[in-house]
């Protein structure tokens, strides 16, 4: 959520996609989770995924195919990972990202995208 809003303030076309991140090592299916990833035009980034390290419910096999994050096209997303998206489902309330975060990160990029504005002037 807190990526998709920090490029979504940098005017990139986003949007944040709920469903399964489903995983597989040849043909078989490994792994499966309910997960969150951002689109950019025609592109995918699935970042969240270094979680799966701590997770005890990964099979150990899935690891090497779940924990590396990829950002790039979505017809290129590495071998073993396929995105199933559920249309229209909105993520729950984070007050985390709300209250503290994205507030943080707002007066980040505001300060920087100034900064960008007084150089190229």
């Amino acid at each position: 959520m807190l990526l998709q809003r920090g490029l979504a303030h940098l005017w990139l076309p986003t949007r944040l996609v709920l469903g399964n991140g489903i995983y597989s090592v040849g043909d078989r299916e490994v792994f499966r989770w309910r997960h969150a990833w951002v689109r950019v035009g025609p592109e995918v980034i699935d970042g969240n995924v270094d979680a799966v390290l701590e997770n005890p419910a990964v099979p150990r096999e899935a690891v090497a195919v779940v924990a590396v994050p990829y950002w790039g096209p979505i017809t290129e997303t590495p071998p073993g990972r396929r995105f199933q998206e559920h249309h229209g489902e909105q993520p729950p309330p984070d007050e985390d990202v709300e209250a503290t975060w994205w507030p943080d990160l707002r007066a980040m990029l505001d300060a920087m995208m100034a900064e960008e504005r007084a150089v190229d002037h």
